[in-house]
């Protein structure tokens, strides 16, 4: 879905059915114990195939028009990535290795500036090259415990384990995260995403 912020921004979110990518593994390596008899009964390998090629088909596609001006195109678009399962966790699941293996070289081949998911509860962001990935699991549910020596991983650029939620905000020149407190409403952490790797526009 292609969500225009003005003129000539947009902002393209891409979802995705994590767990159909994530669960019917066959592949010891890849067999996770998180995905339920009923979960690895939805999915399939055509399943999965025909999701990555969908995936690939939508980053791929070029940016729309510039409103009002069928000749020029959008000057700048942000890719976001949204999925249940996250891709790198320092707090309760951790990494899900199929996604590494499989998603992450699309996020990177199509330079997707953020990846956004729930599943492990904590606020978490981690940023892995150009790639920023945010873990917003924490609702409401009881707390997952972080990893032993999370803190001293340089990729773990910052974490809130507190009930809360991120609040974004997006504009031509800024992608905005910041995680609030649930309870205080206090904003417990900001960052400004930069768009240091332009799409082919």
């Amino acid at each position: 879905m292609d969500h225009r912020i003005d003129n000539s921004t947009i902002v393209r979110f891409v979802v995705l059915d994590a767990c159909d990518l994530v669960c019917g593994q066959e592949a010891p390596e890849f067999k996770d114990f998180r995905c339920t008899p009923n979960m690895d009964a939805q999915t399939s390998i055509v399943s999965r195939r025909r999701q990555y090629e969908w995936m690939e088909n939508v980053l791929s596609m070029p940016p729309p028009k510039a409103l009002g001006r069928d000749d020029d195109d959008v000057s700048r678009m942000w890719t976001v990535v949204v999925g249940h399962w996250g891709v790198y966790s320092f707090a309760g699941n951790g990494d899900t290795p199929e996604l590494i293996s499989n998603l992450v070289p699309l996020l990177e081949k199509y330079k997707v500036h953020a990846y956004f998911n729930g599943h492990d509860h904590a606020m978490q962001h981690v940023r892995k090259g150009n790639i920023q990935y945010f873990t917003s699991g924490a609702g409401g549910y009881v707390l997952h415990d972080l990893k032993p020596q999370a803190r001293a991983r340089p990729e773990l650029v910052h974490v809130d384990m507190t009930n809360g939620f991120m609040w974004v905000q997006v504009s031509h020149d800024t992608f905005r995260v910041q995680f609030v407190d649930g309870a205080t409403t206090e904003i417990l952490y900001t960052t400004d995403v930069p768009f240091s790797h332009p799409q082919s526009l």
